[in-house]
């Protein structure tokens, strides 16, 4: 124990400093010491002594003095936590002051006023306390403090002046409403000390986040120990405050604890019913006579109880969160010290049910997205894994939704953050309105929602609300005056058929989503067994990636595009291919994403180029047809500073026109930094190369930003062409692109043709130029070159315009 139990504080400090083991302590210093120890200590006859003992955290209150008897002496120790929770909440800034001038190396005394808690309620005392040990630096080890009642009046009203307005106080009722004469000891000592060490107790119960019906049994023990002829109960009221949900009282048996939970609070509800009704003490001095109750006597008789006096506490606002009650088992008016412990017991009930409150608040708020309010996926989770255990239980099914908006990242680096918010607040209105109340949405993360469907009927039922929310979802979005749309790619898994715990669901879903995702949006899958077999595949495709051109595996495949004007072709789109030694030839689709993020596709996208400009010169000496090609640039070449240097060294080497060269950006890209895009589309101008704008319609670009780009074509995105002329607002997109583009006389190429309905409707409307299976599909060079020459190659030699 760093303190001994009868050492004399005056000697604690002199044999500290005696001992030579101070830093820069002289001999002057120590005798100034010594006087200051006098002087602190001087007129405290009839004092509490604070120390704390700083390196152990140990705090010791000890009370002396001429009225003090001998078994009063005793200290208390508690922890500095437990001892702050004695202190006024409005007087914790002036404290902590004065312990910051304690620990100067010039050691001053420092006098502060505070409020500390008693039986009878705020007790203003006056400390005068000093640093009373130093360890080997000098620095203050122990602070020791003579505690004396204040009797002053203007340091009374200063001490009121710190409390905050009526409403906003954390201010409690002050001691008897007058404070006790100077030189006198704190009241009932003894007692005072048992109720300090039991309140200290409940305070960590409450700051450790206990169970709350413990601390507020140990609260109803706290009290019956100290006034060992009453019993003690706490009540805490339900939400709506209408009755009493919870019953605390460990000496009172469980069929008073039961029946009290039954009744309802009104101003005839016995005294606790009463109390919390009046939001005021209730004394009942005799339960046999008197009318509150009357018809509760069935609870009072088997329990002998004869009076009673309730007390309701309250809440930070002021709502009434339960009551406290003395029982005693003979009729009477109640003593001043019963009166004193149920303003005690209900203030620190007032304390651990706020504390509790206020954990369940913020533990609510941690389960549910502040964005859109929807569950979070902690939430989400623990929902999943309650669905599941009552589905196996009852035999029934459940069905899971995983929920991606496509290209989402365009909202936010196109029309803002606020824009993007807006767009996730009414995806997740509409998801509620058609998944309903029965059904369970959640905001998983991002752009990523997921939808728990209870009991569907069948695979078929789970599918069709897919539908629907893709339908929803797809409806127009208004942002800022501004209209799109925005689509979503949805994953579904089937309990038991598809998983039969939450982790597989979750995974299962998940990889539906990304496939349907790879199809290009906007689209609905199932979850299948081979699809993990599949993301299996990825990772064994991300180890192979690299070196794959080095080692011959690429290869290009040419799409034609078709001038609707001419009837000629007009060039063609180069698409890679990867033929793996063992999955044989792998779509885009299969392998770009990878190369995007494992930083392949820089090598992947020199060997196109290179392959490209290889082909034309190829075509030109073999006297074929030199069709100009277009090729994808990547968002990392895109960033590449030595992009243009690549692509002019690229054409010089195979002696080729620029024009010959068409570079397709996504419009995301462009959007993304203008500034920076006009700067690397001027320097690809400058070569002569031409640059279209690829996947337009889905970047949320406007014209004024478009018309300060040096571009020559846009390619309306295949999502909006797919449906047309059947779907009005895919009609109304497209038409709109058209018009765009020729108003900034550029040409418009539309992506995805596979029916004569699409290619009359593009035609109808003067699209320039068409791409997709209604014209061909991708064809390796021999393939084309067969082509051509079905169709004329003679009339389809590349002309500059």
């Amino acid at each position: 124990m760093p303190l001994a139990m009868d050492r004399r504080i005056t000697g604690v400090a002199m044999n500290h400093v005696g001992s030579g083991q101070g830093d820069d302590l002289s001999t002057e210093s120590g005798r100034e010491m010594a006087a200051s120890v006098l002087e602190l200590v001087s007129n405290a006859l009839e004092t509490t002594t604070v120390i704390w003992q700083i390196e152990d955290d140990l705090v010791c209150i000890l009370s002396h003095g001429a009225a003090a008897q001998q078994d009063d002496t005793a200290p208390t120790y508690l922890d500095s936590m437990a001892a702050r929770a004695l202190l006024h909440p409005n007087d914790h800034g002036e404290l902590n002051a004065a312990i910051s001038r304690c620990l100067a190396r010039n050691m001053p005394i420092v006098t502060v006023d505070f409020r500390i808690r008693a039986l009878e309620g705020w007790l203003p005392v006056t400390a005068r306390m000093r640093g009373m040990a130093f360890d080997e630096g000098g620095h203050v080890t122990r602070i020791v403090a003579m505690l004396h009642p204040i009797a002053n009046g203007a340091s009374l009203q200063a001490l009121q002046g710190r409390d905050l307005p009526p409403g906003k106080s954390a201010k409690l009722p002050a001691v008897s409403g007058v404070p006790q004469p100077a030189g006198s000891a704190l009241p009932k000592t003894h007692v005072l000390s048992r109720f300090l060490t039991a309140q200290a107790r409940v305070m960590k119960m409450v700051l450790h986040g206990d169970d709350l019906q413990a601390i507020l049994d140990d609260i109803a023990r706290m009290v019956e120990q100290l006034a060992p002829d009453a019993l003690c109960s706490v009540l805490l009221l339900s939400e709506d405050g209408e009755h009493f949900e919870r019953s605390a009282g460990p000496s009172l048996p469980s069929s008073f604890h039961q029946a009290i939970l039954q009744l309802t609070v009104d101003p005839a509800t016995g005294s606790c019913g009463a109390a919390a009704y009046r939001r005021a003490p209730v004394i009942t001095t005799d339960i046999a006579s008197d009318p509150l109750w009357r018809n509760y006597q069935d609870l009072a008789v088997p329990n002998k109880l004869a009076a009673c006096y309730s007390r309701p506490f309250f809440g930070k606002s002021g709502q009434v969160l339960g009551t406290v009650a003395i029982y005693h088992r003979v009729p009477g008016v109640p003593h001043e010290f019963d009166m004193q412990m149920l303003a005690a017991a209900a203030d620190l009930a007032g304390v651990a049910v706020s504390a509790y409150v206020a954990e369940r608040q913020i533990r609510d708020l941690s389960s549910y997205d502040a964005l859109t309010g929807l569950p979070n996926r902690d939430r989400f989770q623990q929902l999943l894994e309650d669905e599941l255990h009552q589905a196996r239980r009852r035999g029934q099914a459940a069905g899971l939704l995983c929920i991606d908006l496509d290209r989402f990242k365009l909202v936010n680096e196109s029309l803002g953050q606020k824009a993007g918010d807006a767009v996730l607040r009414q995806t997740a209105r509409r998801l509620r309105q058609v998944a309903g109340t029965t059904d369970e949405t959640a905001r998983l993360g991002a752009d990523e929602f997921v939808v728990l469907v209870r009991n569907p009927s069948s695979l078929e039922s789970l599918q069709s609300l897919a539908h629907e929310l893709v339908q929803a979802l797809a409806e127009p979005v208004e942002v800022d005056l501004r209209v799109f749309r925005q689509t979503a790619s949805i994953g579904l898994c089937l309990f038991p058929d598809d998983g039969d715990d939450a982790q597989a669901l979750m995974r299962g879903a998940d990889l539906a989503m990304s496939q349907a995702k790879a199809q290009g949006g906007n689209a609905i899958c199932h979850y299948a067994a081979d699809m993990l077999a599949a993301s299996v595949q990825r990772l064994a495709l991300r180890a192979d990636l690299p070196g794959a051109a080095q080692r011959k595996e690429l290869c290009l495949l040419y799409q034609p595009k078709l001038d609707l004007q001419s009837g000629q072709v007009m060039g063609v789109e180069a698409l890679v291919r990867w033929i793996h030694p063992q999955y044989g030839m792998l779509s885009p689709a299969m392998f770009i994403p990878i190369a995007e993020t494992s930083g392949d596709i820089m090598d992947i996208g020199n060997w196109v180029l290179h392959e490209a400009c290889r082909q034309m010169a190829d075509w030109r000496a073999t006297g074929e047809a030199v069709l100009p090609v277009a090729i994808n640039l990547s968002a990392r070449q895109f960033a590449d500073p030595a992009l243009a240097v690549n692509i002019e060294s690229a054409i010089r080497r195979y002696a080729l026109d620029g024009e010959l060269l068409e570079l397709e950006v996504t419009e995301s890209l462009v959007i993304e930094d203008p500034a920076r895009a006009m700067k690397v589309l001027s320097a690809l101008q400058a070569i002569g190369v031409r640059i279209a704008v690829d996947d337009f319609g889905t970047g949320y670009s406007s014209l004024a930003q478009l018309k300060r780009f040096p571009v020559d074509s846009l390619k309306i995105d295949r999502s909006f062409v797919q449906d047309i002329p059947g779907e009005p607002n895919d009609v109304a997109i497209v038409k709109a692109i058209i018009a765009m583009g020729h108003a900034l006389n550029l040409k418009v190429i539309a992506e995805g043709v596979e029916t004569s309905d699409q290619l009359r409707f593009l035609q109808r409307h003067d699209c320039d130029a068409i791409q997709g299976y209604y014209l061909s599909q991708p064809l390796s060079a021999d393939q084309l070159r067969d082509f051509m020459h079905r169709h004329h190659a003679a009339s389809l030699i590349w002309r500059p315009a």
